[in-house]
């Protein structure tokens, strides 16, 4: 480890901020005084000191359960295995939301990544773990839950990197990028972004897919210009590329485009913001049922910043339809924002009435 931190040119207090770690305790790691720590700080200790995946594995194997004689390693049968349970999680995901998903998929990706350590097992196993883990810390994520989101996606990052994954690897980078975006912690989330941009030189839709993430941080930390060229590259990027079913940019979508420019706009405080939004509800493709909601909570929030209020009453009237028909904890607590702003404000009756209602079908009776 001392050797690693001095070839990236970390003291361990630099380490110590880079990874949130105390820096006595890292000393005591580096010398041996200190068992392995838990698989989440392993994980961001070997990501900061490029281990390729070595220091997150020799911790989990030191946390793991021992291992029955006998035992044979991981192999095709079980990677078949977690991959049919992704899909699974998946779907239900995609239908439903995330709401009671992430217990699940949590305990699924540890029994994997915790049977690994104990027997080993192929690159396709590894990579198949790492692929239930970023299941998992998506479905965190949805629920609302950043921080174990964060923590699942670095152990998988540690994984899919041992597995030699580059498409995981990818993957992983972009939604700590998307939690850290989500999180409002916005110079992480361009740093994650700019990390998988320089990484990237074969694939204009992955570029297109890091554009969208530095789009977004970008506009949050009010860079509002370079927010929106980067949104332009991104719809260029895809323009001139054909979809593909690459398991990284399948998401990418005209609605979803949208969306995220009504994001950028709205941190502009520009009115086209709603109508981008509109057109997001517009285009969303069939069978998305958890966006159908989310979409629609996030319109609403974009005409309120906008004072849009004449079309509130009919954001709402349609939002209400689909109350009820998605578990992701991101539209209550985006509705609960809403109504904060609402309350607060000197807001026209039916458009505080219509927040109301929406808030109440969701939330339950909101107070303040």
């Amino acid at each position: 480890m001392s050797e690693l931190m001095a070839a990236r040119g970390h003291s361990f207090r630099s380490l110590g901020r880079a990874v949130t770690a105390n820096p006595g305790y890292l000393n005591k790691l580096a010398t041996g005084s200190r068992g392995a720590p838990g698989p989440t700080l392993a994980a961001a200790i070997d990501r900061e000191l490029g281990a390729d995946g070595e220091l997150a594995a020799l911790a989990r194997q030191e946390h793991a359960p021992p291992a029955v004689p006998g035992q044979r390693p991981m192999g095709d049968t079980e990677a078949a295995n977690i991959r049919a349970t992704v899909q699974h999680l998946v779907a239900l995901d995609t239908l439903q939301g995330s709401g009671g998903l992430t217990p699940i998929a949590t305990r699924a990706f540890r029994a994997a990544a915790d049977r690994l350590a104990v027997v080993g097992g192929s690159a396709d196993v590894r990579s198949a773990a790492a692929d239930l883990g970023a299941a998992a810390a998506w479905i965190a994520s949805d629920d609302v839950q950043r921080d174990h989101s964060r923590n699942i996606a670095l152990e998988a990052l540690a994984l899919a990197d041992l597995a030699g994954d580059t498409r995981l690897h990818r993957f992983l980078l972009s939604h700590l990028s998307m939690v850290a975006e989500h999180g409002g912690r916005y110079a992480d989330a361009l740093a994650f972004a700019e990390r998988l941009l320089a990484e990237n030189h074969d694939n204009p839709r992955v570029e297109a897919m890091v554009e969208i993430r530095r789009a977004r941080a970008l506009s949050g930390l009010g860079a509002h210009t370079d927010a929106l060229e980067a949104w332009d590259r991104a719809e260029h990027l895809l323009t001139a590329s054909p979809s593909a079913d690459d398991g990284l940019t399948y998401w990418i979508h005209s609605s979803e485009m949208a969306i995220h420019k009504a994001v950028v706009l709205t941190r502009a405080h520009d009115r086209h913001a709603v109508d981008w939004a509109h057109r997001g509800v517009e285009w969303l493709p069939a069978g998305q049922g958890r966006d159908q909601v989310l979409f629609r909570a996030m319109l609403l929030s974009d005409a309120v910043e906008a004072h849009a209020w004449s079309e509130v009453p009919r954001i709402v009237e349609d939002l209400l339809q689909f109350a009820g028909a998605a578990g992701t904890a991101r539209v209550p607590e985006l509705l609960d924002r809403i109504w904060n702003d609402v309350a607060r404000g000197r807001v026209p009756a039916a458009a505080k009435d219509a927040v109301y209602a929406a808030c109440t079908a969701f939330n339950g009776t909101p107070t303040g």
